[in-house]
């Protein structure tokens, strides 16, 4: 629930790859056009579905 508005919000948080991404806005853009989206980059990922990087 947002303090501002008492309205009830759906958050999704989602891993992607950048080739995904655009993808990703398009599917957006379709479905939802007022989404508030943000985009950070990612150091490491940790866990299953994500290949380990032998250092």
């Amino acid at each position: 629930m947002t303090s501002y508005k008492k309205k009830e919000v759906y958050i999704l948080y989602c891993v992607c790859s950048s080739r995904q991404l655009v993808k990703f806005r398009q599917i957006i853009k379709r479905t939802d056009k007022d989404a508030f989206v943000t985009v950070s980059d990612t150091s490491e990922i940790l866990g299953k579905g994500f290949k380990e990087l032998s250092i």
